[in-house]
Parts: structure tokens; sequence; C-alpha cells
């Protein structure tokens, strides 16, 4: 039987991150990623932490746009002021412009080579490239190329298992893979057993690779 719980890795690799950019609730601008809200009522929180002050809510469906802050929670403005919300329910929208730039097969080619390469000394069966999960990393590789900002998505791509490691500023398939190789959280998900399948997605020098089992 196959196993439904869904277990999230994400690490972050970073050798030259700007500051997120401060977004409007529902407002558009330059650089936003955009999202809408995944329960019914979401606190918004006046500093980063969980036990903060509740200064409003969000309602289920609500279209936000919003930046990275840390693993738990995202940047937003509301009443003008800068807020906080639980990332975990901000579901992410994709961008729908249709002039992304796409990611060339040859460098995707590259970084799949180069995983398995790697699984393969280790004994693990290699990964295939989807074109779903492909075009997921892409998009999220032009969200954080957009807001000039290093954060990782909500991981609101198909799958049970899923892993995604980000990075900024490497120019080449093999610089980017050695230095997620020589971080140990960054290892792990291109080591792991669980993983099966892997997107690829460059936008300039930001980098994305989602895997799913």
């Amino acid at each position: 039987m196959k196993n439904t719980f869904k277990k999230f890795s994400q690490t972050i690799l970073g050798i030259a991150v700007a500051l997120p950019m401060i977004l409007g609730v529902g407002a558009g601008s330059a650089g936003a990623t955009s999202g809408a809200i995944a329960v019914s009522k979401l606190s918004i929180k006046e500093k980063p932490y969980f036990s903060s002050k509740t200064v409003g809510y969000l309602a289920k469906n609500q279209k936000i746009t919003y930046s990275g802050y840390n693993s738990s929670f995202v940047k937003i403005s509301y009443k003008g002021k800068t807020r906080y919300i639980q990332k975990k329910y901000v579901k992410y929208i994709a961008p729908t412009s249709t002039t992304r730039a796409s990611t060339s097969s040859s460098t995707q080619q590259q970084i799949l080579d180069l995983v398995n390469t790697e699984r393969g000394k280790s004994g693990l069966k290699p990964l295939t490239l989807t074109s779903y999960l492909n075009g997921t990393a892409q998009q999220w590789s032009q969200t954080m190329s957009n807001a000039n900002s290093m954060y990782h998505s909500t991981l609101s791509f198909n799958g049970g298992y899923k892993g995604e490691n980000i990075a900024h500023g490497q120019t080449t398939p093999s610089q980017v893979m050695y230095d997620w190789m020589h971080s140990e959280g960054h290892r792990a998900n291109i080591m792991s057993k669980n993983f099966q399948h892997l997107g690829v997605g460059k936008v300039g020098t930001y980098w994305t690779q989602q895997f799913t089992d």
C-alpha cells in the first residue's frame, strides 16, 4: 500500500541573497509572489512567531501577494504595515505570464545526469525528469527572480514525499551541484531513496530542484 503521509524536505543554499520585497495583500506589485489562503480563517500576526499578537484575519481562498521570511512565516503588508502569516497555509499560485523563460533541456539533462551519477555511487536508483516538475520548478525560479529573493515554495506540486533544493548565484549545472552536494540538507534530498522524479528550473542564477516519489 502506498504511503500517503506527506513528508516535506526543504533546504536553502545562497551565494548572494537580496532582502525580500514588502508586498501588499491582494495588490499587484513588481516581483510579487501570488498566493491564496488555504484555511477557513488565517491569523495575521504582528511579529513572525506563533505567540505574537493577532492583528487581523484572512479568509479562505482570499488572494494575496507575499514575500518569503523564514521556514514558518511569509511577509505581507496589512493596513500599511509589515505583518506575517503562516507559510504552510498559503497556496502558491503560479504566474501566468506567457513571457516566462524556460530552462533549456540541456541544463535540465545535465543536472539530472549529475544527480544520477551521485546516486549511482551509493547504489541508489536513478531519478527521471518529468515535464510537470520541470514546469513547477521553472515557475518557482521565475518567482524568486522576479522578487530578487531566494525562499522556498509551499511545495504545492503533486506528490506524497516531496523535496526542494534552491540556490542562487551559481552559473553552471556543475557549480550548483557541487554546492548542493557539499551541503548536508541539499545532499539528503538528492540522495533520498524516497524520491523517483525530478524537476529542474533556472532563471538567471536562481535554481530550483523539486523531487517527488
